[in-house]
């Protein structure tokens, strides 16, 4: 069964993120707010982007079989380089995998909502 790995924007600014040094990052945009008559925030609405994963990593593909990928994220808003983390999966073959982009952060989750088996270690 394949994995399906979602990277989301988190941030009001645009982001780029790129998967073991592919060709081109993908742009995700600024996360919204819907808000109700009385303009209460009712939904927050993160830009997302599904990358193609497969047992190793590869360019553009995130490795599901133990490797470690390197995670690219570029802030549009920020003059600094990009922030690279590792990301390592175990023991989730078959899960979705979600990771959430926040400033200077990214966490990430399975299907069920955990973080088991997903270890990220910023490069900075």
């Amino acid at each position: 069964m394949a994995n399906n790995v979602y990277f989301g924007n988190s941030m009001l600014d645009k982001v780029s993120v790129n998967v073991n040094n592919g060709l081109q990052g993908i742009v995700l945009g600024a996360r919204s707010t819907t808000k109700d008559g009385q303009q209460n925030v009712t939904a927050i609405n993160c830009s997302a982007a599904q990358f193609p994963s497969g047992p190793n990593p590869d360019k553009g593909k995130f490795g599901m079989g133990g490797g470690t990928n390197l995670v690219t994220i570029q802030y549009d808003g920020l003059e600094s380089s990009s922030f690279n983390y590792e990301v390592t999966i175990s023991g989730l073959s078959g899960r979705d995998l979600y990771f959430y982009v926040f400033e200077n952060t990214l966490v990430g989750q399975d299907d069920t909502g955990r973080s088991t088996g997903i270890t990220i270690k910023a490069l900075q």
